[in-house]
């Protein structure tokens, strides 16, 4: 395997999904994803769907999905020029 990867990454075809709870940064193993054309998802969406979640359950409304998510990618974008 790559040193970058505590498994052999070359096991991964475009039949897989991984999925990396690291959501601040895109980690090497989404890096590769990504440049294979492996779906992955970052763990962004888990925290994404944390906040939904929540939101959904004090105040019993419909989470504004796609508002958040892009709130979410505007906070780290903005924390990575800090």
């Amino acid at each position: 395997g790559n040193a970058d990867f505590p498994f052999d990454v070359k096991m991964l075809s475009k039949n897989n999904l991984v999925y990396d709870i690291i959501y601040n940064i895109e980690t090497p193993l989404i890096g590769y994803c990504k440049r294979n054309e492996i779906k992955c998802l970052s763990g962004l969406e888990m925290l994404l769907f944390q906040g939904v979640l929540a939101f959904e359950k004090f105040t019993k409304k419909t989470a504004p999905i796609d508002i958040m998510r892009q709130a979410l990618k505007e906070s780290f974008k903005n924390n990575e020029k800090k």
